[in-house]
């Protein structure tokens, strides 16, 4: 009899968090396992461009530079493990600073993501269950 294989995908533990500048955000999460960590990015979904951070680890870093101060931009996390399992975040928005924002470097830490809600009726019950992430 074959050996079985269980396949999972990474699990994000914590995060994305978002520090931003004028010209340029530092993304970081927290994953159950090493992974390869990406960040799919733009200011519109169909736009997006991806920064990958190669080399397995559980707690990616990814920093995007030229960006546009003052701008809105999206974003999508994706982590893959080793074995080539791989698991997305949902689309999240973050906003660069303004110019002469900030503090003398024009940073700031600390999350910036605007939460999404996902929420789903039960076609039987009639519940609607509500899941909010960011």
């Amino acid at each position: 009899m074959p050996d079985t294989i269980t396949v999972t995908a990474p699990l994000v533990l914590s995060g994305p968090t978002v520090s931003v500048t004028e010209t340029g955000a530092t993304i970081t999460w927290r994953t159950n396992v090493p992974v390869d960590g990406a960040v799919e990015y733009g200011t519109d979904t169909p736009g997006l461009v991806t920064t990958t951070a190669p080399g397995l680890t559980s707690m990616p870093t990814i920093t995007l530079t030229g960006l546009s101060a003052q701008t809105a931009y999206i974003l999508r996390i994706r982590s893959t493990d080793g074995f080539r399992n791989s698991t997305k975040s949902s689309v999240q928005s973050f906003v660069t600073l303004s110019n002469g924002a900030g503090s003398g470097n024009g940073s700031t830490t600390g999350p910036m993501l605007q939460p999404v809600a996902d929420t789903l009726i039960d076609a039987t019950t009639g519940l609607t269950t509500t899941t909010i992430q960011f």
